[in-house]
């Protein structure tokens, strides 16, 4: 069994908010399609006394390219996420469960460190 993981995540600015794709395509057996999906957020270095808050909005269920490009599609075995940056310093653990027609439920996880990043330097 080879562990699930979020696809990896440079820091995020804070305040910065992007998609973050949890990718199952490669466990699901044929016919096989994911029925819902929860998503936590908690902080595993640092404080952040509302950290589930940076999940932003519903999940969508669809495919990705190799290139990047994500099609909602029911039948699609990714994930995506909206997530909000919103304390300095703190490394997030991010979590999707999702739970199959099948009946089984598979986990995907990762890390997602929240930084200022540092403003360009006039030359």
């Amino acid at each position: 069994m080879t562990l699930r993981t979020a696809q990896p995540q440079p820091a995020m600015d804070l305040n910065e908010v992007d998609d973050i794709p949890f990718d199952f395509t490669r466990d699901l057996v044929s016919g096989e399609t994911i029925q819902s999906v929860a998503i936590t957020c908690e902080p595993i270095q640092g404080t952040d006394t509302d950290a589930q808050d940076m999940v932003t909005g519903s999940a969508l269920i669809g495919t990705m390219t190799t290139a990047g490009v994500f099609t909602e599609s029911a039948s699609g075995g990714v994930v995506l996420q909206r997530f909000t940056a919103q304390t300095q310093d703190v490394i997030y653990g991010v979590r999707c469960v999702a739970t199959l027609s099948s009946g089984r439920k598979l986990t995907a996880a990762g890390e997602l460190p929240v930084l200022k990043l540092a403003a360009a330097v006039a030359a």
